[in-house]
């Protein structure tokens, strides 16, 4: 594989990007493909290996989401979003997966530390873990994936293939393009600035949740090009991943607020866990616009300047 280089053209870093990403999800495919049964007897790290799995490989396909998102100018028509297409298909059966295991370690966590009777209601959700999960491994083992992932394997490692031709005199190189795209997504983060910095109540909690998905693209894409950009990139990521705990812990406890909507009988204890998961989102709101500050301050915005200048 190529070395990444200011002069190599934008598509073929790109492509470079969609194989790591690719690689990640092709190092965790088997555990998906054989996932145990998750029981209450499942040893905890049988339990992690699994979670790990479904972690890393939605967290591939995200990137490689920016990544389709960023790139697709520089390639045929349609032909990146083909292979995202089939991608979401399977984000889709992995994002259950995911809720449900984040959601049933907090709350084991909230049993062990708060003494609360919520035993029910954790066997409830063990049930509900192991039905996503076994409908995660069906869907992984359908024989059209089989035929999926060496295709998709050889378009991200034939360089040229399906790059699209340019006009002469038109910015191909990574060094010339990159500063554009990143202030690209950085202004999609800073379109929220007014709202950032205005009061924040738990009806807010979506609109929270946007600027969490403009957050991700954005340090995705300085994950992807900091090879190539200077040392003050690091702090500058460092500010972003804050802000990012906090929307994302926020958006676990609001998609717990919906899951536990679901769940008939066991009052006491939902009410039990509603109220600590409602009195954790008052806290994370609280503790939101001092990090917002951060994102949009002077130093983080010198930092980035003197990250790209060396391009």
């Amino acid at each position: 594989m190529e070395l990444l280089s200011p002069d190599m053209p934008i598509a073929e870093l790109c492509r470079q990007m969609l194989a790591a990403q690719l690689a990640i999800i092709q190092t965790h495919l088997p555990v998906l493909q054989q996932m145990p049964e998750i029981t209450p007897a499942l040893s905890a790290d049988a339990t992690s290996v699994v979670e790990v799995a479904v972690h890393e490989s939605r967290k591939a396909i995200r990137r490689t989401y920016t990544a389709v998102r960023i790139f697709h100018p520089y390639f045929e028509p349609g032909l990146l979003d083909c292979y995202r297409k089939r991608l979401r298909k399977l984000m889709k059966r992995l994002a259950p997966c995911r809720d449900t295991a984040v959601f049933l370690d907090k709350l084991q966590l909230f049993a062990a530390e708060s003494g609360a009777g919520l035993a029910e209601l954790i066997v409830y959700w063990q049930g509900q873990l192991t039905a996503v999960d076994d409908s995660l491994q069906q869907f992984v083992n359908r024989k059209k994936w089989a035929a999926f992932w060496p295709e998709y394997a050889e378009f991200t490692g034939t360089a040229g293939r399906g790059v699209l031709a340019q006009p002469e005199f038109t910015p191909v190189k990574a060094g010339h393009l990159i500063p554009g795209l990143l202030y690209e997504r950085v202004a999609g983060v800073r379109a929220f600035d007014d709202y950032g910095r205005s009061p924040h109540t738990a009806a807010d909690i979506h609109q929270m949740h946007q600027i969490r998905i403009q957050c991700k693209e954005l340090r995705y894409a300085f994950e992807f090009f900091s090879p190539l950009l200077g040392p003050e990139i690091e702090p500058v990521i460092v500010v972003l991943e804050q802000l990012q705990d906090n929307l994302g812990a926020l958006n676990d406890a609001r998609v717990a607020l919906e899951m536990l909507a679901n769940v008939t009988g066991m009052e006491t204890a939902v009410a039990r866990y509603r109220q600590a998961k409602e009195a954790e989102i008052e806290r994370l709101l609280a503790e939101f616009p001092p990090l917002w500050e951060a994102l949009n301050g002077a130093e983080w915005r010198r930092n980035l300047a003197l990250a790209l200048a060396v391009l």
